[in-house]
């Protein structure tokens, strides 16, 4: 995942705003719950006596569920553009406070997450940005020619996220006639 800029563009875009809703996008397969949190400091009793002091997070207000870009194999969702989820009717304030909250999360700072006043500049940041993965796509298992080192023509997978599995020393590997059980 590369980190981009301009999210605090985004989110004084939404503070500057003079409308009260924005369209949020989520590259995050299955979306994602926002809700917003104020910190109280309680106080509990400690056994043998004394008392001991600690902050809490407590949930306000209402939660926002996100449109993730994931859907049934084989339908179609006029929200689901350019492998992101939209959801529109998101207030403002609730969202430039969530961000605020969430600033320094990577969901955030490699822009998995953003919003638009207009619908028409969501989808247009997501066509934009629709190369740049989330990390969490479906894994391509096809296998696809190139060239190594020496030139020659090898099959490799074309998903290089599984290489790393394939040469982890600490996983066995399974050879015709070995499975687990048999003898």
């Amino acid at each position: 995942m590369t980190t981009r800029t301009g999210t605090h563009k985004r989110v004084r875009i939404a503070e500057q705003s003079l409308s009260t809703k924005v369209t949020v996008a989520c590259k995050l397969p299955n979306g994602l719950e926002l809700r917003l949190y104020k910190f109280e400091e309680q106080v509990e009793n400690l056994y043998g006596g004394g008392k001991h002091k600690f902050t809490i997070a407590v949930p306000t207000g209402d939660m926002v569920r996100l449109r993730g870009p994931s859907i049934p194999w084989g339908h179609s969702s006029p929200d689901v553009i350019h492998g992101v989820g939209l959801t529109e009717g998101v207030d403002r304030d609730f969202f430039a406070e969530w961000l605020r909250q969430n600033v320094n999360t990577e969901i955030v700072k490699n822009g998995l997450v953003y919003a638009y006043e207009d619908r028409y500049d969501t989808v247009a940041h997501a066509k934009e940005h629709r190369k740049e993965l989330s990390g969490l796509e479906p894994l391509d298992v096809r296998m696809v020619e190139e060239k190594d080192d020496k030139g020659r023509r090898v099959e490799v997978l074309a998903d290089k996220r599984i290489d790393p599995l394939l040469n982890n020393p600490n996983l066995t590997p399974l050879h015709e006639g070995e499975r687990p059980g048999e003898e």
